[in-house]
This record gives C-alpha cells, structure tokens and sequence, in this order.
C-alpha cells in the first residue's frame, strides 16, 4: 500500500518564485527516505531543499537525511529563505 506524501502549504509559492527569477526546479518529494523536496538549478549551481511551514519540523527520516548528507542542503520556510539560500537575495 502506498500512501500520499504531505505536501507543505507553501510549497507551490515558493516553487513559482524559483521559477519565475529563472531558476529550474525538480520535485523530489516523492523519493521519500528523508530527500529533500526539491532541487533548484540556477546560476550553474544545484541547491537541495527541504521546504516547511513556519512550525513544520523535520521527521526522523528528514533528521537522518540531513545528518548523513555529505553536500549542500537547506530547510527553507519561505521564499525569502529559499531566495537567499541560492543567493538570489
């Protein structure tokens, strides 16, 4: 039995930011094991980030994701957030 991955509430305003400052965007979401949402292209550079709400906190799979990930990677709750991580901001 598979069952629906939660989807943030904002994460489809800020994918639409990404987008529209020309960043490409590929949704991860669905790879589960802890990945992080998306990764966002731009400028010749791939950033990973795990997006949640305000009050959103991480599940244990994210927690292990991100302590054993040997790159780049960002819990972003804003668009503010995601643009300064890719240095948009």
């Amino acid at each position: 039995m598979t069952h629906a991955k939660r989807v943030d509430s904002n994460q489809t305003t800020i994918i639409k930011a990404l987008r529209s400052i020309g960043c490409s965007v590929t949704l991860l979401y669905e790879v589960g094991n802890g990945c992080p949402d998306i990764v966002v292209g731009c400028g010749g550079k791939n950033f990973m980030i795990e997006i949640k709400t305000e009050d959103g906190e991480l599940n244990e799979k994210e927690k292990d994701w991100f302590e054993n990930w040997k790159g780049d990677a960002k819990v972003c709750r804003t668009i503010a957030e995601a643009l300064r991580y890719i240095g948009a901001i």
